[in-house]
């Protein structure tokens, strides 16, 4: 699937509502993490390898991450909050 969609996670609530290309999230999107984890330790922003289910973002009753996708990844600009704030 190309072009702009939305997925929805098994229990019914949205999962990603921006552009796809080929079956993958690319270019501007809003990604919600339905079960984020809460980070009790610091963390180091420079190594996002480690994020885990460690972000959260609340907007009314969503968690979100808004910004740019590359290939399935998040790259480039937009807004992450961690769940230690």
């Amino acid at each position: 699937m190309s072009g702009k969609g939305k997925l929805y996670y098994e229990s019914g609530k949205i999962a990603y509502d921006g552009h796809l290309e080929q079956d993958l999230f690319h270019g501007s999107g809003t990604l919600y993490n339905e079960l984020p984890e809460t980070l009790t330790t610091s963390f180091d922003f420079k190594n996002f390898e480690e994020i885990e289910e460690y972000w959260v973002k609340y907007e009314g009753k969503n968690t979100i991450y808004i910004g740019q996708f590359r290939n399935d990844k998040k790259e480039g600009h937009g807004s992450l909050m961690l769940t230690n704030g």
